[in-house]
């Protein structure tokens, strides 16, 4: 049996991948002067961690000079930064810094252009400006819970620290300290792979015969932050059963969340014993001592939450006496998203693309458009997915400010949308596009309480449309004026500040998607022999195709093999070497699929291998039963698979039988067989 790959193009609609950026600042360095040269440069505050990038109107390196380490670097800059120079592509000069740069500093970096492009007098040297975060924190504790599958002895807590910038996972663990009563307890970490999210569990609290207190510390000293402060948690005494606290949670799914100091019977109702405004649509979940609270409408202002007498803890034990607190939830903060998943958008869907938005008056959709020729060059560097070096194969094409008919009776709900994608496909409707869907401040639908409130702009003044075929798309090059710029952090959930729009900060206020307009699913696996079964489908019916093209190059597009599938929609395929890229026909429809090692679907999960065979034949021995007891017939048949050298027919087989201990207990000979089956193969 060959080992097979397994390759897969599904139907699924689009996957988000989301582009670095850089940040802008309002002062802006001789514009003018260099707009003809200079396209877009690093500015603003970036990270401590990031490089800085100039992007160049005209291509200037060639692909030998591609992520190649400069003998004298263009760069310089004052205050002095020590690293290197290289060139990422045609057009973008990046400068990497050996180490992290100090946060809070702000650059003035000079490139000398006459190194390396030949320039007019008085441009020789290009001038900008850029400044480092200032590193920051923020800490929140959501209180006790209890140890699953423990008594109600153990506790522990649970809290979270955002940072302003990236920093080092055991820096950040020496923020915090806990104890109780003067013990030190343990603090186990969970770092998100950003890097600047990072959450603490404070392990090993105890609850006593009498009331206790734990308190948290914090010193930002690890990360050179002068900011500390404590926090004290009370821990009831064992057999005392109270409302700890309560808190509005403002996640995907908004909920109150009530906890307790033990944990909650899993069996009892709680309707009626759990009030929040007289709302009768409450449903429930619970989680050891946490009962979560929803609500069919949208949650807003201040909620009163009821929690009356009668609710039962684990043991049996009820609430001796109700409690009311408050619990305050916030205007929900602008955002869009996508709904759905993948790249591929199949025609049964109506070439339209779901979207959601909250509190948006509009929205901004950019449209770059990989050409279809120029796909497998995209796909040499990306999945279908991704947006390396795009500006080689790309360009944007439509650029529209789209109105929402946002009424305030939709506030802080979560509105669903069709992005027509229609007019993106009519001029070329085989090419890949990458979509760039945002807002900024005049598309918001928030109560800003500053002089940077948003106009509250008519639609018909937000309807614009751009066909510009010379644009250039810029991750780094968008900035507000009239703002301090320089402490982001504190302003980052502000939508009245441009620091929310900040793809750093990980809004939902910048999204992408590539989209490929395509009915086919490709399905293709590839044998030890690099022989190569393709099946495709319709993926509005899932029926097999017949008749679609298919070719098969390498990686530097040379074809190795074309051919077209069969009644069945498959096709086998022998090419003299291993393939790169799969690329179907069917009329005005492609689909592509990279065949790539590091592409496969992985099948770690099933025993796929088989057995691979150096010499001799491949047989198989098949019985009528698993188990015989002594004295049976034994009817076997034999099963002879040779595809490599043919056989002439009635081929003699010889099969031997022993017992357990290796004897020879008898032998059988057979010529007799139908397509390589010997059957008649019995005995006692």
């Amino acid at each position: 049996m060959n080992r097979l790959r397994l390759f897969s193009c599904a139907c699924f609609l689009l996957i988000g991948i989301v582009a670095p950026g850089c940040k802008k600042t309002a002062q802006k360095v001789e514009p003018f002067l260099f707009q003809n040269i200079v396209t877009a440069h690093t500015s603003g505050v970036i990270s401590r961690e990031s490089s800085v990038r100039v992007r160049f109107t005209d291509e200037i390196a060639d692909s030998a000079q591609f992520n190649v380490t400069l003998k004298r670097s263009p760069f310089s800059f004052e205050p002095r930064i020590s690293g290197i120079a290289l060139w990422t592509d045609a057009r973008t000069l990046e400068f990497r810094p050996d180490s992290r740069l100090p946060g809070d500093v702000r650059y003035t970096a000079k490139v000398k252009l006459s190194d390396f492009t030949a320039t007019d007098p008085g441009k020789e040297t290009f001038q900008f400006e850029f400044s480092t975060m200032r590193q920051s924190f923020e800490i929140s504790i959501e209180g006790l819970g209890s140890v699953t599958d423990r008594g109600p002895e153990e506790q522990l807590l649970r809290g979270d620290i955002v940072t302003a910038d990236a920093d080092i996972d055991s820096d950040i663990e020496g923020l915090v300290t806990a104890s109780q009563q003067g013990k030190n307890l343990t603090v186990s970490w969970n770092h998100n792979p950003n890097r600047r999210d990072h959450s603490f569990t404070v392990e090993g609290i105890v609850r006593g015969e009498n009331p206790s207190t734990v308190t948290i510390r914090w010193n930002g000293r690890s990360i050179r932050v002068d900011k500390r402060g404590e926090e004290t948690v009370l821990v009831p005494a064992l057999g005392t059963f109270s409302v700890l606290a309560a808190r509005a949670v403002q996640a995907e799914e908004e909920y109150v969340e009530i906890r307790f100091s033990d944990p909650v019977d899993p069996g009892q109702n709680l309707r009626g014993l759990i009030q929040i405004d007289g709302r009768n649509d409450l449903r429930f979940s619970r989680e050891q001592n946490i009962i979560r609270a929803y609500s069919s409408g949208p949650w807003t202002g201040t909620c009163t939450v009821t929690v009356n007498p009668g609710i039962r803890n684990a043991s049996g034990h009820y609430l001796p006496e109700g409690k009311v607190l408050n619990v305050v939830f916030r205007e929900i903060l602008p955002e869009v998203r996508f709904s759905g998943k993948g790249v591929i958008l199949p025609t049964s869907q109506g070439l339209t693309i779901p979207i959601e938005t909250n509190n948006l008056h509009a929205i901004v959709v950019e449209a770059v458009r990989v050409y279809e020729k120029n796909i497998p060059q995209f796909l040499q560097v990306n999945t279908l997915e991704e947006d390396r070096e795009l500006h080689r194969v790309g360009r944007v094409i439509w650029e529209k400010t789209i109105p929402l008919g946002y009424t305030p009776d939709k506030k802080n709900s979560w509105i669903r949308y069709g992005l027509d994608v229609s007019p993106l496909i009519k001029e070329d409707p085989a090419g890949l596009y990458r979509l760039h869907v945002s807002f900024r401040r005049p598309h918001i639908a928030y109560r800003c309480t500053d002089s940077s409130q948003p106009e509250n702009t008519e639609e018909s003044d937000l309807s614009s449309e751009s066909w510009d075929q010379e644009q250039e798309s810029s991750y780094w090059d968008n900035w507000e004026e009239g703002f301090e710029y320089r402490d982001y952090y504190r302003n980052r959930n502000n939508p009245c500040h441009p620091a929310y729009y900040q793809e750093y900060y990980d809004h939902n206020v910048n999204l992408y998607r590539n989209v490929l307009v395509s009915d086919l699913g490709l399905i293709a696996k590839r044998g030890n022999d690099d022989s190569l079964f393709v099946a495709v489908t319709d993926l509005k019916s899932a029926e097999p195709l017949s008749g679609v093209d298919i070719t098969l190059l390498d990686y530097q597009h040379q074809v190795l093999a074309r051919d077209r599938t069969s009644g069945d929609g498959t096709v086998f395929m022998s090419p003299d070497r291993p393939p790169y890229l799969l690329m179907a026909r069917n009329g005005q429809q492609s689909g592509y699929l990279r065949l790539d090692d590091g592409s496969s679907l992985s099948v770690s999960q099933f025993d796929v291998s088989g057995a691979t065979v150096t010499k001799g034949l491949k047989g198989f021995i098949y019985g009528e039963r698993g188990v015989w007891r002594p004295g049976d017939t034994i009817h076997l048949t034999f099963i002879l698979l040779n595809t490599d050298i043919p056989l002439p027919d009635n081929y003699p087989v010889q099969l031997e039988l022993r017992n357990p201990r290796g004897q020879l207990v008898t032998t059988i000979n057979r010529k007799e067989s139908l397509n390589g089956f010997y059957s008649g193969l019995s005995t006692q």
